[in-house]
């Protein structure tokens, strides 16, 4: 069914491109060459009408010459003269007549008086007398009579007598010397009757036909080619059919109006012959397209519908459960065999995503061990009364939301891992492990009372708290509960196990607490200029203040943890900022600037650091309101803080540090005055002056 698809689109693609490509070829021909071809035959129309029309005028050109000839012979001259008027010959003309296929001669004098006249009848050498109606005409337009005497040298044309169209020619009459007074005019006329059509018509190649203006008939009833012909006096060309073209050059008569016209019929030999080359061509294209299409279905048929059916049912053949390898083999190098080898790297690709999807399904990706959806599945199967007594142990990671805070995440990880290893080490074969939250595991013991699963717990605490990372004591808390009776409900069991291991924890809250402070002074002590001695002193100091103020028990233990972690957040500065030697630069400024906020958040995620956050935070502002982060001033600074300000700048002017020196107790004082009332409490200036002076409360 698909191979049928995909053989019907390709072949309606290709019908629409060879239509588009044949749609394509016929425009070009009919729009470009068809038209070409159409206006060079009118130019070569044109051309031709030119010659025709020369060809024409010199008929008229040579009744001139042999008019002017025998107008200046001197006999003619002489005869018209007084003495010798009314001596021409009869047969004066004779000869003429008969050699020039002349119609008539008329002569006439200076007056315009015709003193001879002489025409030849068709089909016989003898001479008979002009027509009336031709000496009327004449007589009525003297113009033609008069040419030598009163007009030009000579007139010449065609004139109409009734239906009788007449080529003439009138000379002067004034001898060979042409200086002699001209005695009258020499008229030759011929008529433009079939026998010189015919004669036009085998000098021309073609029958040409005269018709009058009248009898020109409209082409198609779109066009009056009488008054197109009569108002431009320029031929004119009628495409009658695909085979011949009748064209028409005017006929002007001596006044120049146009009488009519002489027909050529022309055969469109230029075009016909084009005409044969385009149906020639375009059987070409079409029998080209013709085999170009038969040879594209062979290729696409062969080289890719035929390959494409083969990977489709190799694909259809992959089994989907187990994801087995395509059976398909492709040797070529093209499209087609890159698609075969993308799906078979996508097939492996997919198993791999499967089996990973698999043990996700069942696995914690960060610690490798069974999650709580595989657990519960677990629990269920296994609470059952062949599984009891069916032990609970949870377990929960102190403080790893603050290693996270201080450490970073990375951090923190590394203690899930760690302490996920050593869990499963510490279980045996059956005992099932599993990642129950973010920081809480969890042990499922079939078969294991409640003594064994205590003994497990506290072997599993022993083994935790020897595992070491950086300056982190790793810490936990358990919870065991036990089932024993088959109709207790096991989620009342492990909210029992979560019961327990909260009230562990609270018993070692303080323990847990000093472990995390431990920690981060560790850590704090490592990375940075602090030292434990400047934490002893500070705490000397800062609770030597507090008794003076007489502040509470809980506030003098929130002053001995400030003094250990007031600068908790360079934690998270870069160590090569905290131990430059040199002096800092304005952007190291900007960073170490950060580090009260940094610890306020780390203190802030942690119960047992929360207290003193704000204090951590604040521990830089200054009493004039100029320092950081917020730029408290006065009293609104807290007074934990304005302690630990003053007792922390007394120790490292005292003790100096790795880009200050240090200074005596007395220049350390003088620098405490000189800055009271702008960086710290006057008041806890004068306090903290007054308990070294008088109580010696550190010995330097």
């Amino acid at each position: 069914m698909r191979k049928n698809i995909i053989l019907k689109k390709a072949i309606i693609v290709y019908l629409v491109l060879i239509l588009i490509l044949l749609i394509s070829t016929v425009a070009y021909i009919y729009g470009i060459l068809i038209k070409s071809y159409i206006s060079n035959e009118k130019n070569h129309t044109i051309t031709t009408l030119d010659s025709y029309k020369k060809i024409i005028s010199r008929e008229i050109k040579s009744l001139d010459s042999l008019c002017k000839n025998n107008a200046s012979r001197d006999d003619l001259h002489e005869s018209l003269t007084p003495k010798n008027n009314n001596n021409i010959r009869a047969d004066f003309f004779s000869d003429t007549f008969n050699n020039n296929n002349l119609d008539f001669v008329i002569i006439s004098d200076s007056s315009g008086n015709q003193v001879y006249s002489q025409a030849h009848e068709d089909g016989n050498k003898e001479t008979s007398p002009v027509s009336s109606d031709i000496t009327e005409f004449l007589d009525n337009n003297p113009q033609i009579i008069f040419a030598g005497t009163k007009y030009q040298d000579k007139v010449s044309g065609i004139f109409r007598v009734n239906d009788n169209y007449i080529i003439y020619s009138s000379n002067k009459i004034a001898g060979s010397a042409d200086t002699d007074l001209a005695l009258g005019s020499l008229i030759m006329g011929r008529y433009l009757d079939e026998n010189t059509l015919s004669d036009l018509s085998e000098l021309l190649g073609n029958k040409v036909i005269f018709l009058p203006i009248e009898k020109i008939k409209l082409a198609d009833g779109k066009i009056d080619i009488a008054n197109e012909i009569t108002r431009t006096k320029e031929n004119y060309i009628y495409l009658e059919s695909d085979s011949i073209m009748k064209t028409f050059i005017p006929v002007e008569d001596f006044k120049g109006d146009v009488l009519g016209a002489f027909q050529i019929n022309i055969t469109r030999d230029f075009f016909l012959e084009n005409m044969k080359n385009i149906l020639d061509f375009s059987y070409l294209m079409l029998f080209s397209v013709i085999l170009f299409t038969l040879l594209s279905a062979f290729f696409i048929r062969n080289i890719v519908i035929k390959r494409i059916t083969n990977l489709n049912n190799a694909v259809n053949e992959v089994n989907v459960r187990e994801l087995s390898e395509i059976n398909y083999k492709d040797n070529g190098k093209d499209e087609i065999s890159n698609l075969a080898s993308s799906i078979k790297n996508m097939l492996l690709k997919i198993r791999k995503a499967n089996l990973e999807l698999k043990y996700l399904k069942f696995n914690d990706k960060l610690t490798g061990l069974y999650n709580r959806s595989y657990l519960e599945e677990e629990i269920r199967r296994l609470d059952n009364s062949r599984s009891l007594p069916l032990s609970i142990i949870l377990i929960d990671i102190n403080g790893l939301r603050i290693i996270n805070d201080a450490f970073g995440t990375k951090t923190g990880n590394v203690v899930l891992i760690k302490t996920a290893k050593c869990l499963k080490k510490s279980c045996r074969i059956g005992e099932i492990v599993a990642r129950w939250g973010g920081d809480e595991f969890i042990i499922v013991l079939p078969s294991t009372n409640n003594e064994d699963a205590e003994k497990i717990a506290e072997r599993i605490n022993k083994k935790c708290s020897k595992i070491k990372l950086k300056n982190i004591d790793i810490n936990i808390s358990i919870g065991v509960s036990t089932k024993t009776i088959e109709n207790e409900d096991i989620q009342d069991i492990i909210i029992e196990a979560e019961t327990r291991l909260y009230r562990h924890k609270l018993f070692e809250k303080d323990s847990v607490s000093s472990s995390i402070i431990l920690s981060l002074e560790r850590t704090l002590w490592a990375k940075s200029s602090e030292t434990e001695e400047h934490t002893v002193r500070l705490k000397k100091m800062s609770v030597a203040i507090g008794r003076q103020l007489g502040l509470s028990a809980n506030q003098l233990d929130d002053l001995k943890l400030l003094s250990s972690l007031h600068d908790l957040g360079k934690v998270g500065i870069s160590e090569s900022i905290l131990t430059k030697k040199e002096k800092l630069n304005d952007r190291d400024w900007e960073t170490i600037k950060k580090h009260p906020y940094i610890g306020y958040q780390i203190a802030k995620s942690s119960p047992q650091l929360s207290h003193i956050s704000e204090c951590i935070l604040h521990h830089h502002e200054w009493w004039d309101g100029t320092g950081y982060p917020y730029g408290l001033r006065g009293e609104k600074i807290p007074l934990l803080s304005r302690i630990i300000s003053i007792v922390d700048a007394f120790d490292v002017m005292v003790n100096g540090r790795i880009y200050k020196k240090s200074m005596t107790i007395q220049e350390a004082t003088e620098e405490l005055k000189r800055f009271a009332g702008r960086q710290f409490d006057p008041n806890l200036v004068r306090l903290f002056i007054k308990i070294i002076d008088e109580d010696k409360l550190i010995s330097y």
